[in-house]
Parts: C-alpha cells; structure tokens; sequence
C-alpha cells in the first residue's frame, strides 16, 4: 500500500519568486501574490505539487541571492522548479544563463508560468531564452534610463530627488519651526565653533538639536 501511494503522489516542485526591493513586496503591493498565484496554477496544470515557496528581495542585476543559494541546496526535494516569468532569474543577459545553468546543473526542471519551460539543451527553448533575456536587459536599461531623467528633471527644477529627512526639514519641505533656527545656525557657524553655536541655543532654550551616533548634540 506504501508503495502503490507513493507512485500515486504527485511530484513535488518549488517556486521561485523575486521582486526588486522590499517596497515591491508590502502587503499593499500584489507582485509577490500575482507570481505565486501564476505559479500554482501552472503547477496544478502540470500535476506538479507545490512544496515550498522561495522569495528573494533584491535587484535583478545581483547574484547576492540567499533564498536562491538555499533552493540550489534543497533541489535533491525537488523534480522542477517554477518561475512567474523569464525575468524574474534576472535582468542582466550573462546572469541569466548563470542562474538557468545553476538551477539545471542540480537536476531541475526549470519552468515559466508565462513562457513555459526553460531548457537551455534544446535549440529552439534556448533561442527564445537569449532572445527573451536580451528584451529583459534592454527593458532594465530603459527603466533606468527613465528614472535617471526623471532624477535629473527634479533637480534642475530645483526640487530633491527623495524627500529630505533632516533638521529643519519636514516632509521634504522646510519646517516652518526649525528652518529659520537651521538658517542661524549655518550664519554663526561661519565665524563661531560648535559648541559655541550649541550653548548659544541652549540659553535661549530652543527645542534640543539631534544627537550623532555618539550621543553628542552637533549643530547641523
């Protein structure tokens, strides 16, 4: 009866998951979701049973990937491995086939719930993984491209690129509270030390300036 039940169960897959950044993965944001649903249907469309999710947070172009590192490990539990989409190994061409010879060379199966399988042994598989790979990388680059410009137009706007989380500062504007102190304290710093600066607001009883790593008050 053992055996009838193993030759019965269904063979046991992962999945691999990867968004850029911890944003991408908040509970308000549904990429994480989106692959792993993808990957389960898929999964159930081939008999394959899911056994263990693996997510890793982190650019595309990195190969510092703990959660990927750790699959590699585990693949003798495994007959394939499961995708959302091409991409999601990586954004980078030579990374890509790095990552797709790794997950091979352990004996999985690799699988794309959008492309299918990904098997560079097979000519025209491996044809449409370069060409595939090649449309990621240039996508990264447009994308980079774009926010770089993004960037640059803020800047020359006179604007921040991030909101500006400092002393005088509130929500990336100027804090109508502590501006004009932060405006003084750079005008004295001009012929006045430190600490001259700080026992000057000190006897004026203004609120306390933010401590250094050190704990000690510095001006700005």
């Amino acid at each position: 009866m053992k055996g009838l039940l193993l030759t019965q169960a269904k063979p046991q897959t992962a999945v691999y998951l990867r968004v850029s950044g911890k944003l991408q993965a908040g509970p308000d944001r549904f990429g994480l979701q989106s692959q792993e649903h993808e990957c389960r249907a898929y999964a159930a469309r081939l008999g394959l049973s899911v056994a263990r999710v693996y997510v890793d947070q982190i650019t595309g172009v990195s190969d510092d990937r703990e959660q990927f590192q750790q699959l590699l490990r585990d693949a003798e539990a495994y007959s394939a491995v499961i995708l959302g989409v091409q991409d999601r190994l990586a954004r980078n061409v030579p990374l890509s086939y790095m990552m797709l010879e790794a997950l091979q060379a352990v004996g999985l199966q690799v699988h794309s719930a959008g492309e299918g399988r990904l098997d560079l042994e097979d000519d025209t598989n491996a044809l449409g993984f370069g060409i595939r790979a090649v449309i990621a990388d240039q996508e990264r680059r447009r994308i980079t491209k774009r926010m770089y410009g993004g960037k640059l137009a803020k800047v020359r706007a006179g604007q921040p690129v991030a909101p500006i989380r400092a002393y005088g500062w509130k929500d990336g504007r100027p804090d109508p509270e502590t501006a004009p102190r932060l405006r003084w304290i750079f005008d004295q710093m001009e012929t006045q030390g430190a600490n001259q600066v700080i026992y000057a607001l000190e006897a004026e009883g203004s609120p306390p300036l933010p401590a250094d790593h050190g704990g000690r008050r510095r001006p700005c």
